[in-house]
């Protein structure tokens, strides 16, 4: 089992209807036993992913380290694993800059790599789901529903970032989860719409219908809906992004 910040089991089962995914990016402690490293890491992608770090930005591993008051190592591990999932870009002597996705061919290779690896994700969740993964999942949709109403657009994209990290180990574990996971919250985080997010609204701006449906489509265990529905989701979002 993976234990990262990410995953928490409830009681002594490890299956996965009974694990609950913390909303990854949010979460502020992590538990005692988790590396170093990894606190960092889960630090540096909430920044970025609420935009206190924007695309191009620069990050130095020393002011990292003071402002978490620990040693350069796990700063240096950290920005490793961000630079290999493709959060940074690191330059020799110069230190790393968060990676800038603003030119949409960028973007657009990116939103690819999603279609690729959640394609499959559903395909196999859809034949694989329980009653009890099937209850989390609609309760995720009665909040995307909510923040969707309320036109919250942060919080919109937070649920909906859940929705999608628990089918992907509802799909395939927590090795599944941290192959998909960057690649998601990348296109959360780099969108157009996080450039200027005060100039969007939910109403304007979200898809608001597919998730629903995709819950449907895994429901009734049809794998090809499940797929294409989740590439024409995946397909709206990416033309939202570049509005």
């Amino acid at each position: 089992m993976d234990t990262r910040a990410a995953i928490h089991v409830e009681g002594t089962r490890t299956d996965v209807a009974e694990v609950k995914l913390e909303r990854f990016i949010f979460v502020e402690d992590a538990p005692f036993h988790q590396k170093m490293a990894d606190r960092v890491y889960n630090h540096l992608v909430r920044k970025i992913f609420e935009s206190e770090l924007e695309q191009g930005s620069r990050i130095l591993e020393a002011d990292i380290a003071k402002e978490l008051s620990i040693s350069i190592i796990p700063v240096r591990e950290a920005m490793l694993r961000l630079h290999h999932e493709g959060w940074v870009k690191q330059f020799p002597n110069r230190g790393s800059t968060v990676s800038d996705y603003r030119a949409p061919e960028r973007l657009k290779q990116l939103y690819q790599v999603r279609q690729v690896l959640e394609t499959g994700i559903f395909y196999k969740a859809a034949a694989t789901i329980t009653d009890k993964q099937l209850a989390v999942l609609n309760d995720i949709v009665g909040e995307i529903e909510v923040a969707h109403q309320k036109n919250q657009v942060l919080a919109y994209r937070e649920v909906d970032a859940d929705f999608h990290q628990k089918i992907a180990y509802f799909a395939g574990g927590s090795r599944m989860l941290r192959i998909f996971e960057p690649v998601l919250l990348q296109c959360f985080c780099f969108g157009i719409l996080y450039k200027n997010i005060q100039k969007y609204d939910v109403e304007t701006r979200l898809p608001k219908a597919s998730h629903r449906s995709l819950c449907n489509a895994l429901k009734a265990h049809d794998a090809a809906l499940a797929a294409k529905l989740i590439l024409e989701h995946i397909t709206e979002s990416e033309r939202v992004d570049n509005m």
